[in-house]
C-alpha cells in the first residue's frame, strides 16, 4: 500500500510538472503572438503611411505637370 501511494504521488508530481511546462509554453506562445500582432500593426501603419505619401506625391506631380503645361503654352 505504501508503494502504491508513493507511485500515485510520483505520478501526480509528474503530471503537475507537465502541466507547469504546458502553462509556461502557453505563456511564451502568448507573448510571441502579442509581439507578432504589434509588429503586424506597425507594418500596416507604415504601409498606410507609404500609400498616403505616394498618393500625395502623385497629386503634387499631377498639379505641377498641369502648371508646367500651362507655362509652356504661354511661351
Amino acid at each position: 500500500m505504501v508503494a502504491d501511494r508513493q507511485e500515485k504521488l510520483a505520478a501526480l508530481a509528474r503530471e503537475q510538472a507537465r502541466l507547469a511546462e504546458i502553462a509556461a509554453a502557453q505563456e511564451r506562445t502568448g507573448r510571441l503572438q502579442l509581439r507578432a500582432r504589434r509588429t503586424l500593426a506597425a507594418m500596416a501603419a507604415l504601409i498606410a503611411a507609404g500609400l498616403g505619401l505616394a498618393i500625395w506625391q502623385y497629386q503634387a506631380n499631377a498639379a505641377r505637370r498641369v502648371q508646367l503645361e500651362g507655362d509652356a503654352q504661354i511661351i
